[in-house]
């Protein structure tokens, strides 16, 4: 007859369970981790869009301001006629906060000087051309050193 002795093996369905609750935590935590770092990278991501550079603003309200009193003396400028408006107008000078822009007629250029904090940023020279378009502003030199474009 049969006379087998039947041997029960305790615990080896509960390895399996453990084996596989550990590989679904495994790939849920790998799933959060790559929901973390994509939010991470969008938060990054929209703090430098929303970054304001002062040189930039700065330099677009000096050059806008520059033009603006371009156009109210002369109502087609050229470039003797510019010339001959800032030789007239002594002393211009247009600021944005700490910067500031001021005509050179040695070097009949615009000398563009950028400040944040009370600290010296960097300083610009920009020449001019006149075009069909208008008024054209040309960066000439730049300088991190205070002094060395307006020599």
């Amino acid at each position: 007859m049969h006379n087998a002795v039947c041997v029960k093996r305790r615990g080896f369905v509960l390895v399996y369970t453990i084996l596989i609750a550990s590989l679904c935590c495994a790939a849920a935590v790998a799933c959060f981790r790559l929901e973390i770092l994509s939010r991470d990278n969008n938060i990054a991501w929209l703090k430098l869009m929303q970054k304001t550079d002062f040189v930039q603003k700065d330099r677009e309200y000096l050059l806008t301001d520059i033009d603006a009193f371009i156009t109210s003396g002369t109502r087609e400028p050229g470039c003797e006629d510019i010339r001959e408006l800032f030789l007239n107008e002594s002393g211009f000078r247009s600021c944005s906060g700490e910067s500031s822009a001021v005509y050179l007629a040695a070097k009949d250029a615009f000398y563009l000087c950028y400040y944040s904090g009370g600290k010296f940023v960097m300083e610009e020279l920009y020449r001019y051309s006149c075009g069909e378009k208008g008024v054209v502003y040309i960066p000439a030199e730049f300088s991190y050193k205070k002094g060395i474009v307006a020599q």
